[in-house]
């Protein structure tokens, strides 16, 4: 027995048997093919606001609305702008953007366009 597997014992940690918790509701458990439905719903979302000449600018998990288990809306369009219709990129002043989520053109030269919000 080794030193490492020996404290884990003294503290009282199985290892080798995860615990078992039955204290969620498991009709809370979002399936990989739900994640993936809502990756494909907010693609066809974002892919309506450029059909619509729009750019969202701020695509991230908090601004998604899950509704049930199987719908999701984009939400949340404070950054939200108008692409004029002779380019398909806006060229924003500055201002206070959520830097975590950008794109690295969007951060480097403040140019928004579909591409950058996905």
């Amino acid at each position: 027995m080794s030193r490492s597997s020996f404290q884990l014992d003294a503290a009282g940690i199985n290892y080798h048997e995860p615990p078992v918790d039955n204290n969620y509701d498991i009709d809370m458990v979002i399936t990989l093919k739900q994640l993936l439905m809502f990756a494909v719903q907010i693609s066809y979302g974002l892919e309506y606001l450029s059909s619509k000449g729009f750019v969202h600018r701020d695509v991230a998990a908090r601004n998604v609305l899950v509704h049930g288990k199987n719908a999701c809306k984009i939400g949340d369009f404070g950054l939200c702008r108008n692409l004029y219709s002779d380019s398909s990129l806006y060229k924003s002043k500055g201002g206070r953007l959520p830097l975590k989520w950008m794109s690295p053109e969007a951060i480097r030269h403040y140019e928004f366009s579909m591409q950058s919000d996905v």
